[in-house]
């Protein structure tokens, strides 16, 4: 019996070492699975890190290459536009019948100008002055567009320098002739002043009058000029001869009293 007691005591003490080594092995096998499941996440997630950074850069890339292709085609699409309108401009509708007309209108003015005694290089000197003042209005024009907005006080800043420039100006109209008033109170002044404008004018009023005479008008005047310088030196030569013929007369006349 006793026998039979020790023998099931080691048998139970067998089992509990079992048990317990079985238990251990569970605890270290979870152990080293859950080390093991932490170790591998990790690396996933450093993997998938990588690859969102790499995923990232590409798609970065890849929009930066379509925005650069959106904006060739952008611009693409302006000029095509652009160069339709101008063709449409120059070539078909209701401009091409007006720049035609502006054309025979400045080649009828340059044929007048020719035919008035003008030079080529006069005419093209009016031209370009002319281009260059339209040229300036259109940019005049274009920089008042620029500058409206919705905004209000945007839109009037170009007013506001205009009407500053007009302000200036009427002040200096008012200001010269305030003093042209105020000179012509004054006689001393007021004769100086007369005086003064018809040097000062002279030779401008001359320059404008002959201006607005035609090639023919001034032609005549010429040779009416011409006449009278011929007519002038006649009647110098018969005045030098009557002269001579007087001082012949008188120095006889001398003569004949110193005889006498």
């Amino acid at each position: 019996m006793i026998q039979n007691f020790v023998r099931a005591k080691n048998d139970v003490h067998s089992h509990e070492k079992g048990l317990s080594t079985k238990n251990v092995h569970s605890v270290l096998t979870r152990i080293y699975r859950k080390r093991l499941l932490d170790y591998m996440t990790h690396l996933r997630l450093v993997s998938l890190k990588g690859k969102r950074e790499q995923m990232k850069k590409l798609s970065m890339i890849k929009h930066c290459l379509t925005r650069s292709m959106r904006a060739a085609f952008e611009r693409w699409r302006r000029q095509a536009n652009i160069a339709t309108t101008v063709i449409d401009v120059n070539e078909a509708g209701p401009v091409v019948e007006e720049v035609l007309d502006h054309q025979l209108d400045v080649h009828n003015l340059k044929k007048l100008m020719t035919s008035e005694g003008f030079t080529p290089f006069e005419i093209e000197d009016v031209a370009e002055k002319a281009k260059g003042k339209s040229l300036e209005l259109l940019a005049k024009a274009v920089g008042r567009w620029k500058h409206y907005t919705d905004e209000d006080d945007k839109y009037l800043i170009p007013k506001m320098f205009d009407r500053w420039r007009h302000y200036v100006a009427m002040r200096k109209i008012i200001k010269h002739w305030l003093t042209f008033i105020g000179n012509k109170q004054h006689h001393v002044r007021a004769d100086l002043q007369q005086a003064f404008n018809k040097w000062k004018f002279m030779s401008a009023d001359e320059q404008n009058e002959l201006q607005k005479k035609s090639l023919e008008q001034l032609k005549r005047r010429g040779v009416m000029a011409a006449k009278r310088l011929e007519n002038l030196a006649a009647n110098t030569m018969q005045d030098e001869d009557m002269v001579n013929h007087l001082s012949d007369q008188n120095d006889e006349l001398f003569n004949n009293y110193k005889k006498s």
